[in-house]
């Protein structure tokens, strides 16, 4: 399919992986475009946990609306669902076969954990009750998000090596100046100086469980309305949108910070054990070291 709208770059992961605080870096940049409702999710068929995504079969218009493209900027996005979805490589090679495409990863113990405590106390689809072991087992997505070879692999058979910037989380918070000025150099602008490298979505929980209840409402209408087309038609409006930008802000207005849980020296020995072959393997795919960057806990 041939468009005259084009998006210059996509970030597509990984999921609690130092994403948001990527996007905030390239929301600084005066040359780039990138809109302010970050995961727009559109070219991944499920979500992380295997959820049909309802954004799929929107038209590409759809897609387009989030950007000003009578600005002469470069444009993209950030959606860390589109790392682990099995479609996502092909759809976007359709719309956008030249995009240059942005990862970021980060040591997949923390980010599972990280990704169970998200789930568990500010989106609310795990219990808070359940044994950390038993969480991993039931909801299988907490671990294989970080399987970050097999990922790559599919967007690897698809898009050229050169289009894809691998960024190590732990390496860039070390030195955040040269990871932008490298990650700005791959996109083709210019190295920006005073900018914020602050830490965002820090752990965070909903301050109010009624106020989570009444967040879960839109999708409980959603899922009910879902199959008719008039409704389909609503939800590519932008009236529509507004919604889920009001949504969003009552979100982060009714959220605060969140002291780290602790895990038992068994938990991450458990950890450790699943994702060693997966790290030597990711290692031997991007021919790198990770070395003190990215040792596994209590290695």
């Amino acid at each position: 399919m041939s468009v005259t709208k084009q998006i210059d770059f996509i970030g597509i992961g990984a999921a609690k992986s130092g994403s948001s605080w990527l996007n905030n870096i390239l929301l600084q940049h005066p040359q780039i475009e990138i809109p302010t409702r970050k995961e727009l999710t559109f070219f991944n068929r499920l979500d992380i946990s295997g959820i049909v995504n309802k954004n799929f079969d929107n038209k590409l218009d759809y897609y387009l609306q989030f950007w000003d493209f009578n600005l002469d900027k470069t444009r993209g996005e950030f959606s860390p669902q589109y790392l682990s979805d099995v479609e996502a490589p092909k759809r976007i090679k359709e719309h956008f076969p030249n995009a240059k495409l942005i990862v970021i990863l980060r040591n997949p113990v923390h980010r599972a954990l990280s990704h169970l405590e998200y789930d568990q106390h500010f989106n609310a689809v795990i219990s808070k009750e359940i044994a950390v072991e038993d969480a991993f087992k039931k909801h299988n997505y907490l671990l294989t998000a970080g399987l970050y070879a097999n990922h790559l692999k599919r967007w690897f058979d698809v898009f050229a090596k050169e289009q894809i910037k691998i960024i190590i989380f732990e390496e860039a918070v070390e030195n955040p100046k040269q990871a932008s000025t490298d990650l700005f150099k791959f996109l083709g602008v210019t190295t920006t100086k005073n900018l914020d490298f602050s830490a965002i979505n820090e752990r965070k929980e909903i301050k109010s469980s009624t106020i989570s209840k009444l967040l879960k409402v839109p999708g409980k209408i959603d899922k009910k309305l879902e199959k008719l087309d008039s409704w389909k038609k609503v939800k590519q409006s932008g009236f529509y949108n507004s919604l889920i930008d009001a949504k969003t802000y009552l979100v982060d207005k009714n959220a605060q910070k969140r002291e780290k849980s602790e895990f038992t020296p068994e938990v991450y020995s458990t950890l450790n054990e699943y994702y060693k072959e997966p790290k030597l393997e990711l290692e031997k795919l991007l021919d790198i070291e990770l070395g003190s960057f990215w040792k596994l806990p209590n290695e």
